[in-house]
């Protein structure tokens, strides 16, 4: 789809500061977590600093989160763009329509008539056909467009929710 940054649409541009909220939140907890390991250095010559090691990885753990949860907003944001790039066309296609659907209508009127040439009877029912073709092509290419704005919708919701909840635990656990 489209090129550009995330956050064209308006819902792709809340999820793109939701996003940078959590890449924010994950990168002062890497910092944290850097001061805890160094706290932990020093700690270690009392022999107490396992539990300032413990404390720093589960910060460390908690930046990890924030920064997914922050891809999982960005990659919502890229997907509400390219749901609203999807109905954009749809609304072209549909334009699209309601002209081929005009040019049947003159065609099927003009071939009504009785006082035709042979000449613009064989020009309307050339019309006629291009404009019946047209219409299946733009049908074929609207319901389309209909499947993958759903589609786009569907993973924007699921990468909110993942952002929201956390990721699933199999993936959780494995680092992907």
């Amino acid at each position: 789809m489209g090129d550009d940054e995330p956050g064209d649409s308006p819902m792709g541009a809340q999820d793109m500061a939701a996003s940078s909220v959590y890449y924010e939140q994950a990168e002062a907890l890497h910092v944290q977590a850097t001061v805890e390991e160094s706290m932990a250095d020093v700690m270690d010559v009392m022999g107490l600093g396992d539990d300032m090691r413990k404390q720093a990885a589960e910060t460390e753990r908690a930046a990890d989160a924030n920064e997914t949860r922050g891809w999982r907003m960005y990659t919502a944001a890229q997907e509400r763009d390219w749901a609203q790039e999807a109905e954009e066309e749809q609304r072209h296609v549909d334009r699209r329509e309601e002209l081929a659907e005009v040019k049947e209508r003159v065609a099927l009127d003009g071939l009504a008539k009785d006082e035709i040439t042979q000449h613009e009877r064989t020009n309307l029912q050339v019309d006629l056909d291009s404009a019946r073709a047209e219409l299946a092509t733009l049908q074929r290419r609207e319901d389309e467009l209909e499947k993958s704005e759903d589609v786009f919708e569907k993973m924007a919701r699921e990468s909110e929710r993942l952002a929201r909840e956390g990721e699933p635990p199999e993936q959780a656990a494995s680092g992907t």
